[in-house]
């Protein structure tokens, strides 16, 4: 008798799993997508902010978990990151971000 509850019990589970994938399938990636246009703009800011803090940023490269929305590069200099990530907010964070280039002592 109690092998029959499990067995009904994982056919439960399997078709509950099997159904939130579909769902997951349909609506896409979650917050894969710029509403509102901000990363160019994010992404200027954060490179004039680090200047102003005396570093030189490489390119932008865009993060595989967020391609639209997230994005990460780091001082030619001082190897410091500074990353932009639009789920968090529109400011830039990371060291390259806060501190002063170090000029290649990091």
């Amino acid at each position: 008798m109690g092998r029959r509850r499990v067995a009904r019990g994982a056919r439960t589970v399997d078709a509950a799993g099997r159904a939130a994938i579909a769902r997951a399938l349909e609506r896409g990636k979650p917050g894969d997508v710029d509403e509102f246009g901000e990363l160019p703009s994010a992404l200027r800011a954060g490179r004039r902010a680090a200047k102003e803090l005396g570093h030189e940023l490489g390119r932008w490269k865009r993060r595989p978990f967020a391609p639209e929305t997230a994005a990460t590069t780091h001082c030619m200099r001082c190897s410091k990151v500074i990353c932009i990530d639009l789920s968090i907010g529109t400011e830039a964070h990371g060291p390259a971000a806060t501190g002063e280039c170090t000029g290649g002592t990091a």
